[in-house]
């Protein structure tokens, strides 16, 4: 088989939509190299940091209630 990405893709193409699909999900999947207890520990040192630049007052939050409030008006 050839691993001419061009020619690849073209293959994968003309799968049908569900292998095609399944394939994306594989591909993507792929390319996760963290575990999740890596990915949960730099998702939590990212909260933790978002929480002190929000309590040192480096940037401004709203109650959620108010920003899906905004946006349903703004869809109308």
């Amino acid at each position: 088989m050839s691993t001419d990405p061009k020619k690849l893709r073209e293959l994968a193409m003309q799968l049908p939509l569900h292998q095609r699909a399944e394939l994306a999900m594989n591909l993507i999947s792929s390319l996760d190299e963290l575990d999740d207890r890596a990915s949960e520990s730099l998702w939590l040192e990212e909260a933790v940091r978002r929480f002190e630049e929000f309590e040192l007052g480096n940037v401004s939050a709203r109650p959620a209630a108010d920003v899906v409030k905004e946006v349903r008006a703004r869809l109308r």
